[in-house]
């Protein structure tokens, strides 16, 4: 017996779109994803903090002293940052010298301080501020050991200095990351920004008009854009061991969305 609307399952398929590629050239090596850091995803704060595995946990207050932070290496040995005074547990932001930074904003409070987490549990607490996002997402601090600046994500990059909060670059802020000699980058309104100490240096990456084109980076690749030229969808910034900017940018949607 013939199968129903066999003639149809037999039809050639309709045509790729013009702007879809069959099996382009690779651009690089395939990455392969190793797992460093599995005990984070357990911890009250598990926030991973570089890419060799280490990570910042936070354990159940002891005595007076409410949510101790600590780093913790991939072979488990942990190192004492101190305590987070205002009893949120937020995200932290890896310092590129073995400590870290976290934003205290007590309940009700519409002011935020600074506090840099040291290696041995020293602390120091910069002059609080008033909130320059308040009402938005949490602001992140990716920060140089030597200096100290504010990031808030969907809303403008601020640097936080001598009690003030000086905008650097307009938002929205989807992340950033700051080496120890105070060169960094931030992703900006789609854009890659490079920075040197809080001063702009530019765009390293900008797809001008194209910001907010939703394409995976590999298709946009296949297509020949430039790579300082790529749209950034859903993009997140991270620093290797080098000191080198990471972008990862997801998105599996087919050619022709």
């Amino acid at each position: 017996m013939a199968a129903p609307g066999r003639a149809t399952a037999l039809s050639e398929l309709p045509p790729p779109p013009s702007g879809c590629l069959a099996d382009p050239a690779p651009i690089a090596p395939p990455a392969q994803l190793v797992p460093v850091a599995d005990a984070a995803a357990r911890d009250p704060l598990g926030v991973l903090l570089s890419a060799d595995g280490r990570w910042a946990s936070a354990e159940a207050g002891r005595g007076s002293i409410p949510n101790p932070i600590s780093v913790v290496a991939p072979d488990g040995t942990r190192v004492p940052l101190g305590p987070r005074l205002d009893g949120n547990l937020g995200s932290v932001w890896p310092d590129g010298a073995g400590g870290v930074w976290w934003l205290e904003v007590p309940d009700g409070s519409t002011s935020v301080m600074l506090v840099h987490g040291q290696p041995g549990g020293q602390q120091r607490r910069y002059v609080s501020v008033p909130h320059p996002a308040r009402g938005r997402a949490a602001p992140c601090c990716p920060t140089s050991a030597g200096a100290h600046r504010c990031w808030a994500p969907q809303s403008a990059a601020f640097k936080i200095d001598n009690g003030q909060a000086e905008l650097v670059v307009p938002g929205p802020i989807a992340g950033g990351a700051v080496r120890a000699d105070g060169r960094g980058w931030v992703l900006a309104d789609g854009r890659l920004v490079a920075l040197d100490r809080g001063r702009v240096l530019g765009p390293v990456i900008d797809a001008g008009a194209g910001r907010d084109v939703d394409v995976p980076v590999v298709v946009q690749l296949a297509r020949g854009v430039a790579p300082t030229a790529l749209a950034l969808p859903r993009a997140q910034l991270a620093s290797d061991q080098l000191g080198r900017a990471i972008v990862v940018s997801d998105g599996t949607d087919g050619c022709g969305r």
